[in-house]
C-alpha cells in the first residue's frame, strides 16, 4: 500500500484513528508513514474524523436503523466530498440521489 506523503500528514491521520473503534486496519509504522486502510466505527459526530477532510486510507462507518434519519443527519451538515451507500435497494439509492445528499454517491 502507498505511505503517507510526509510525517505531518501522517500524525494528523493518525491522531483521527483515535474517534472511534478501529473494526478493520489500524496498523501504521511511523518510520515509513504508513497507515493500513482503517474502517473506525462509531466515530464522535463532532470528532475532527467526522468534520474535516481526510484523505487518507481512513474510512469512518456509522450505522443507522432508518434512512430518514441518515438524510435528515447529512443534510444538517456541510455537503460531503462523497456518500457510500451500501445497498441493492434500487429504490433507495435513487432516493438518496434524488434528494442531493452529496456530490457524489458511491454504491
Amino acid at each position: 500500500f502507498a505511505r503517507i506523503i510526509n510525517n505531518n500528514h501522517y500524525n494528523r491521520l493518525k491522531s483521527l484513528m483515535s474517534d472511534g473503534t478501529v473494526a478493520v486496519g489500524g496498523t501504521t509504522n511511523d518510520e515509513t508513514c504508513y497507515i493500513a486502510p482503517t474502517i473506525i466505527t462509531n466515530p464522535p459526530l463532532d470528532s475532527k474524523l467526522m468534520t474535516d477532510e481526510i484523505f487518507g486510507p481512513i474510512l469512518p462507518i456509522l450505522e443507522y436503523e432508518d434512512m430518514s434519519s441518515v438524510l435528515k443527519f447529512i443534510r444538517s451538515r456541510q455537503k460531503p466530498l462523497v456518500c457510500y451507500l451500501f445497498s441493492s435497494n434500487a429504490k433507495l439509492i435513487d432516493e438518496v440521489k434524488k434528494k442531493g445528499v452529496s456530490r457524489n454517491i458511491g454504491r
